[in-house]
């Protein structure tokens, strides 16, 4: 189970940068800098085999948005995908991207993500953006010989909207 948490961890990482700004700035449409607020709601989470009481806490987390607010410059929402995608999220995952497509406004990519522990991840993203919001769909599914039925699946929906400028 833990390499589980693990892995959801990455895959919430990917998500909040992308709420921020960062991997989607890149195309014809520019994502400006400043103060952001960024919104993460679990729509799915499924582990077939999970024991009920990981079951329950599963569910739980559906529906329940999770935002933060962060501060990016200009600089920083220029920068794309590959760079957030090459490094570990936590020290235990290599992500790479496979695709990713960002222009007139739309995103479509996926990343794929091995753990030097034995799991691997496929994450997809689908959305929209504007300079000044995003709107993105995110499915994460995800193998580990240590999880319950070995597979699961997670799908969060993935919103930003710049506040006005960073403060000082």
């Amino acid at each position: 189970m833990k390499k589980t948490v693990i892995l959801l961890s990455a895959a919430s990482l990917a998500l909040a940068a992308c709420g921020s700004g960062g991997p989607l700035g890149g195309g014809d449409v520019k994502m400006q800098g400043g103060k952001w607020s960024n919104t993460v709601t679990i729509e799915k989470f499924d582990i077939p085999g999970a024991p009920p009481e990981a079951k329950g806490l599963f569910d739980a987390m559906i529906g329940q948005p999770q935002t933060t607010e962060t501060c990016r410059t200009d600089e920083e929402m220029q920068k794309g995908l590959d760079d957030l995608a090459k490094g570990p999220m936590n020290g235990e995952e290599d992500c790479t991207t496979e695709s990713m497509e960002v222009g007139g406004g739309e995103i479509s990519g996926k990343v794929m993500c091995n753990s030097k522990t034995g799991g691997k991840a496929t994450m997809v993203l689908d959305g929209s953006h504007t300079e000044t919001s995003l709107d993105m769909t995110m499915t994460v599914d995800m193998e580990d010989p240590t999880m319950p039925g070995g597979k699961g699946q997670m799908v969060m929906k993935v919103s930003g909207k710049r506040l006005g400028d960073c403060d000082k």
